[in-house]
């Protein structure tokens, strides 16, 4: 099976990283709270829910997206260079998957 990713930077545009997270009050005395992905300390990528438990969690998950979509190119590529083939339910299947999925490619 042959591999279409792009691994120029160019496929499935997103704001570039890094991307991180903050939450509190606003004034610090209240009333208003914020819970913020953020680039470039002013562009808010989205808003999490700050008061669920896995709301901080979500928000590191989502902020290291970025990083970890760099990752997963750099990985496919360097494991088909060593002769790795895409095959269903392999590593290397998983990486496109995600990939495609990522950048908003049809797996």
């Amino acid at each position: 099976m042959t591999s279409s990713i792009r691994t120029d930077g160019n496929a499935g545009a997103h704001t570039p990283g890094p991307w991180e997270w903050d939450a509190g009050i606003i004034p610090p005395d209240g009333p208003e709270r914020y819970a913020d992905i953020y680039a470039d300390d002013e562009i808010i990528i989205a808003s999490f829910n700050d008061q669920i438990p896995e709301g901080r969690a979500n928000a590191r998950l989502i902020a290291a997206a970025p990083d970890l979509l760099k990752a997963a190119k750099r990985a496919l590529v360097t494991l088909k260079a060593q002769g790795e083939s895409i095959r269903p339910g392999n590593v290397l299947g998983a990486l496109e998957a995600a990939i495609k999925s990522a950048t908003g490619e049809r797996p």
